[in-house]
């Protein structure tokens, strides 16, 4: 399925590269509303944005080392920003496969296609105890993404975080950003036919 053609909205998907154990990527996917500039102003207002705080579950061998930005134009191909100081996980300890912090994002307006999500992960065992995860890392975690989407707003090209629905192919300000406490896993989204 193609990219949806949404105007002034990038999507932007962070890779994270593990450092040892065993050698793996994760992508987290984010969208943003940028009016005016281009992906180069896009990855450097990221590049300032983005803290090691907001990954303060994630496990400390990944470091998110760059961002691929690409314009939902529907012709623009994808640029590779790297990051000038990558934003590091700070969790120490044995990453718990598939284990994860949710970040959701909402809008002002209600359903499905209006809320989203970033997995924020993989979370050491040390941090998650009986499916709960760290207090005091997920308050910080709320503090950094709350942050960071005011920062990003204040650059001197402006963006906003929104919620793009490919369905529908628009894009919805994020007003509110909830880490939860609790350990999530992504569900793959698997195509489904009915016999």
């Amino acid at each position: 399925m193609p990219l949806p053609i949404i105007p002034n909205v990038y999507r932007c998907a962070l890779v994270s590269i593990a450092t040892t154990y065993v050698p793996r990527t994760v992508y987290n996917v984010l969208h943003v509303s940028q009016p005016t500039g281009d992906e180069t102003d896009l990855g450097t207002s990221l590049d300032a944005t983005l803290s090691n705080a907001m990954f303060t579950l994630m496990s400390s061998n990944y470091v998110t080392q760059r961002v691929e930005i690409t314009k939902l134009d529907g012709t623009s191909a994808s640029v590779s920003f790297p990051f000038t100081s990558p934003p590091n996980g700070g969790a120490a300890g044995v990453p718990v496969p598939e284990a994860a912090c949710s970040v959701g994002l909402k809008t002002v307006a209600r359903g499905r296609s209006k809320r989203g999500r970033v997995f924020v992960g993989p979370v050491p065992e040390g941090y998650i105890d009986d499916g709960t995860l760290d207090v005091a890392s997920v308050a910080a975690m709320q503090t950094a993404w709350t942050s960071f989407l005011t920062a990003l707003s204040g650059r001197p090209v402006p963006a906003n975080l929104v919620v793009a629905s490919y369905l529908t192919a628009t894009a919805l300000t994020v007003s509110t950003i909830n880490v939860k406490p609790y350990v999530a896993t992504q569900r793959r989204r698997l195509v489904r036919t009915r016999s």
